[in-house]
């Protein structure tokens, strides 16, 4: 019969059963429900099936990323991302835990240490990894010092979804270890995230009237975000096939891309009430309407790159730039136009529901962050009122 046994020296947690002592960790939770497994197995004759098995890290990590890109059918710029995530781990073994090859052999010990590292290592202004050598000889002003919390949480949730993999896999030869390494890593406490904010109607004056006479294909690409809360990513892959001037609408659904390369994509919405139809603004109408006719002929994306493939110009890095340029410094990411154009809504009185069917998903929580930002406006509104009945 299996039973937990806890190791005061260490302070281990093990399951012990006939000659075996399998090695669980810190967790009292987890030794008592590996146990009661392997005791429910011992009843049908089926023992062995939760050691942990040996497993290569990077095999592994491989393996899972092979799953998410031709299974998963992933988008692109999220197996980046993920595949960015994972390198940034391997770099961080080969630095601080060199003789940690196997998955068996990683735990709480070796991620807590991952988030001190995260925090601590120079970055350069895109958020990769610099050498510290590089730092002492450069003195670059750019670099900062460790991910913000919100990225390194982000990190350790991609990693722990993964590794999950290997614990909860329905092929019992791929459950290659009995519990998640992560599992009992507590939540980062976000401390260090900016102040989400939409641009006010002066600040989005002067960002368009600055843009329009500076680059016109980022005036115009801007004033796109602005009057449709397009996502990046939406707006990157919008097609002419997705624009109807008749009826002035911007449809938005699941359909297949064929790159310059001849690599084939299906693209989705992010959610799923992403698929929708957007109205389109009556200047904006204008300016499509003028892009069509200028680079119909020239490629299918409604705001290609140079090449006519997809957009690839850092739109975050540009926008930094611009408001900057016009003395702006707390807006930095191309999202908060898309809280621009949702307060904005939101001030014009447009019901929540209304919002949701144009802009794809707009949760409680997150409408009445938007909501807030137009108090004062509501405030200035009711003020306004004269009824004549409280003249002295």
């Amino acid at each position: 019969m299996a039973k937990p046994y806890f190791r005061k020296d260490t302070s281990t947690w093990y399951v012990l059963h006939k000659r075996e002592k399998i090695k669980v960790g810190r967790s009292k939770r987890a030794a008592r429900h590996l146990a009661d497994k392997i005791n429910l197995e011992d009843a049908e004759g089926k023992v062995g099936l939760y050691k942990s098995k040996e497993k290569n890290i990077e095999t592994f990590f491989h393996e899972i990323m092979d799953y998410k890109k031709n299974i998963r059918n992933l988008k692109k710029r999220s197996i980046t991302r993920y595949q960015g995530i994972i390198n940034n781990f391997f770099k961080f073994l080969k630095l601080k835990f060199p003789t940690i090859t196997d998955l068996s052999q990683l735990n709480q010990t070796v991620f807590e240490s991952y988030i001190r590292y995260r925090k601590s290592m120079p970055l350069n202004k895109n958020g990769l990894l610099v050498k510290e050598e590089h730092v002492r000889i450069a003195k670059d002003t750019n670099l900062k010092i460790g991910a913000s919390d919100k990225t390194v949480q982000n990190e350790i949730q991609t990693l722990k979804s993964m590794l999950n993999y290997a614990v909860k896999n329905r092929d019992v030869r791929k459950r290659y270890l009995i519990e998640n390494p992560l599992e009992y890593i507590e939540p980062i406490r976000i401390r260090d995230e900016k102040e989400k904010r939409p641009l006010t109607k002066e600040e989005v004056q002067k960002f368009l009237s600055y843009l329009e006479k500076k680059d016109k294909e980022l005036y115009e690409i801007f004033f796109a975000f602005i009057h449709t809360g397009l996502r990046d990513g939406e707006l990157r892959y919008l097609e002419w096939n997705d624009i109807d001037l008749e009826k002035r609408v911007i449809i938005l659904r699941e359909k297949k891309i064929t790159h310059l390369d001849g690599d084939v994509e299906i693209w989705t919405p992010k959610t799923k009430n992403g698929k929708r139809e957007i109205p389109i603004h009556d200047k904006l109408y204008t300016i499509l309407e003028y892009r069509k006719k200028r680079h119909k002929d020239k490629s299918n994306f409604v705001f290609p790159d140079h090449n006519g493939g997809i957009l690839r110009r850092k739109l975050r890095d540009q926008l930094i730039r611009v408001m900057r340029a016009i003395g702006i410094k707390d807006v930095t990411s191309v999202h908060a136009l898309r809280r621009t154009f949702i307060s904005f809504m939101a001030m014009a009185g447009t019901l929540r529901e209304t919002t949701m069917d144009i802009v794809g998903h707009v949760d409680e929580a997150t409408y009445e962050i938007y909501r807030e930002s137009t108090r004062q406006h509501r405030q200035e509104s009711v003020n306004k009122l004269d009824f004549g009945i409280l003249k002295n």
